[in-house]
């Protein structure tokens, strides 16, 4: 832990005294959820994402459609540690996990568990 006071600034720009600085966090503390959130509903927690590349004559579309987040998560750690167990990353260091796994491996295994699906136009 950091032995470093928190410092939390005002709508001026400068730093709040002590009495309204622990109201402040008193606040946020308040307001963090406890316990165990509701499970997702993969009716209602979905995802689309599209990325779109264009040339000067020619286009490439990928849609990737989703589902239940948290899961997709636990999913790619899991996956994650799993590759570490067995081979070394293709890049260490501050990476995206596409760069250290492959992005066609981790699309593979979201797929596989049905937590999402790819559509690539060219």
């Amino acid at each position: 832990m950091s032995k470093r006071p928190v410092v939390i600034y005002g709508a001026n720009g400068w730093p709040l005294p002590k009495a309204e600085r622990e109201k402040k966090l008193a606040e946020m503390a308040n307001a963090v959820q406890a316990g165990t959130p509701p499970r997702e509903n993969p009716r209602e927690q979905r995802t689309i994402d599209v990325v779109v590349g264009r040339g000067s004559t020619d286009y490439a579309q990928c849609v990737v459609f989703g589902t239940c987040c948290y899961r997709q998560t636990s999913l790619l750690q899991a996956f994650a540690a799993t590759q570490l167990v067995h081979a070394a990353p293709r890049k260490v260091g501050f990476a995206s996990l596409a760069e250290a796994f492959g992005h066609q491996e981790i699309l593979r295994v979201l797929e596989e568990h049905g937590l999402a699906k790819v559509r690539l136009t060219c």
